[in-house]
């Protein structure tokens, strides 16, 4: 057995008509790709504060900050404190 997506996450997040008040979301991804960057626009868009936190530290997959995205963390970050 093998698990299939039927959807992406961007998907799927598009499709919830509804996120109550007050929602807050951690959103753990293993790359910056542009798809995590994405959910988080499209949830911060619905008012869901939200914060990426990525497993590998890689500098090319950094963006430059335009205000739009949530903040991104790194578990390197988490392990500094």
């Amino acid at each position: 057995m093998k698990p299939v997506p039927s959807e992406s996450l961007f998907e799927a997040v598009c499709a919830a008509s509804h996120l109550p008040w007050g929602t807050s979301c951690l959103l753990f991804s293993h790359d910056n790709d542009g798809e995590s960057v994405e959910v988080g626009k499209a949830l911060s868009r619905r008012r869901v504060r939200t914060a990426l936190v990525v497993c590998r530290d890689d500098a090319s997959g950094r963006r430059e900050e335009t205000g739009e995205e949530p903040p991104t963390y790194t578990l390197a970050d988490f392990y500094a404190l």
